[in-house]
């Protein structure tokens, strides 16, 4: 089954997406661990981004969690509508200290959503390409439990981005309740479209595709 959500138009001309409230709430996400994938230049930091700018416009707080060589550019953010005065950004070392970062965030309890980068995780503070840390591909099942547990006593949602999906059982534990696939479709004109795949749900069941359309950017118009 496939749905196409409405477009939600910003003053610069970029849109985020608006999904049905059946598709994916806020309260669906919370007390869960989630991950989000995508291979290449997929749009999952801006599909991830855009749930961001939703949830703080229900007056939740969100936080964001990457190494220190992450890209992550505010300019962007501010275009998909997060209030960056409202999204504190942590950076950490290396990967190992990523959940040790979001561990700390959601025990606050002050944090409806959190958000742990791991797409560049094997990349060095130098911009060299290193070898990847086991960590970001296995984190331990007691940390994702513990992380878990702070979800479900706070009604707070982690989502954790990865890069390539890999095959089930092979992610970040059978602890991740809701793992969705991100993959941007061919630009049409100024527009162009996000693909959400439901890989696995423990609620709902797998096998959902939702379909988002964005404005492209500004030469693609």
């Amino acid at each position: 089954m496939t749905m196409t959500a409405p477009l939600l138009l910003l003053p610069t001309g970029r849109a985020t997406p608006a999904p049905p409230a059946e598709w994916l709430s806020f309260a669906d996400l919370t007390g869960r661990l989630v991950e989000v994938q995508g291979i290449g230049a997929a749009g999952r930091t801006s599909w991830v981004a855009g749930l961001v700018a939703r949830v703080q416009r229900l007056g939740e707080h969100a936080a964001w969690v990457q190494v220190r060589a992450g890209s992550l550019y505010p300019p962007d953010l501010a275009a998909a509508g997060i209030d960056l005065a409202r999204l504190p950004v942590v950076r950490v070392p290396g990967a190992v200290d990523l959940l040790r970062a979001a561990d700390v965030l959601l025990r606050s309890g002050g944090f409806g959503l959190c958000v742990v980068d791991f797409t560049q995780a094997g990349v060095s503070a130098q911009g060299s390409v290193r070898a990847p840390d086991p960590a970001a591909r296995r984190s331990p099942a007691a940390a994702l439990g513990r992380l878990l547990g702070l979800c479900q006593k706070h009604g707070a949602a982690l989502v954790l981005l990865r890069g390539e999906p890999e095959p089930e059982g092979a992610g970040l534990g059978s602890l991740v309740s809701l793992r969705l696939e991100v993959k941007r479709a061919r630009p049409a004109g100024a527009l162009a479209a996000l693909r959400v795949e439901v890989r696995k749900d423990k609620r709902r069941g797998p096998g959902r595709t939702v379909e988002e359309r964005w404005l492209g950017p500004i030469g693609l118009r």
